[in-house]
């Protein structure tokens, strides 16, 4: 799991991941931080998304593209 915080106050989080590419500290636009796994029970490799607003869960689309679905 890699948690990212971001200046606007959301944390965006990443698991199931095979391998991380970063280490604490900063991360750019852009930069690979790391490989999609295959943990769990599950049938490929993917990756699962979480992105919190003051410790609460929000919908990932509202954050990537302004979109409330």
């Amino acid at each position: 799991r890699i948690e990212i915080q971001h200046a606007d106050g959301y944390v965006s989080a990443y698991n199931h991941l095979s391998k991380i590419e970063v280490s604490s500290g900063r991360v750019d636009a852009g930069q690979q931080i790391a490989l999609s796994g295959n943990t769990g029970h599950t049938t490929g490799p993917h990756m699962h998304l979480e992105v919190l607003l003051d410790g609460n869960l929000i919908n990932p689309s509202t954050w990537l593209w302004g979109v409330n679905r």
